[in-house]
């Protein structure tokens, strides 16, 4: 989970309307994507927030068995695969005020 804690919030500082509109993998938003990504690659949803600048959603799909992973981006309109690759790994997120 750090490392999906890290670089959601790196992708978080720099995405914006624009960086949504620029992606090249849109589509328009629906929740049917969500079952294509479990069906096609077994990934399921492990994380997902409110981006930065309010206005997007930011979604993490993992398959845990073979650590494929996606990291999608939605607004009202449309949803964009912005990331994808394989060797993902969860990790238990570091609580602050205890010793690494």
């Amino acid at each position: 989970m750090k490392i999906l804690y890290t670089l959601l919030m790196t992708i978080g500082l720099v995405l914006s309307a624009s960086t949504l509109a620029l992606a090249e993998h849109c589509r328009p938003y629906d929740k049917v994507v969500f079952e294509e990504f479990f069906a096609d690659h077994g990934e399921s949803v492990v994380f997902e927030g409110a981006a930065e600048d309010g206005k997007s959603q930011l979604y993490v799909l993992m398959n845990p068995a073979t650590g494929s992973y996606t990291l999608l981006v939605a607004d009202d309109i449309n949803i964009c695969q912005v990331a994808a690759g394989e060797g993902g790994k969860t990790k238990t997120p570091r609580i602050p005020g205890e010793e690494a």
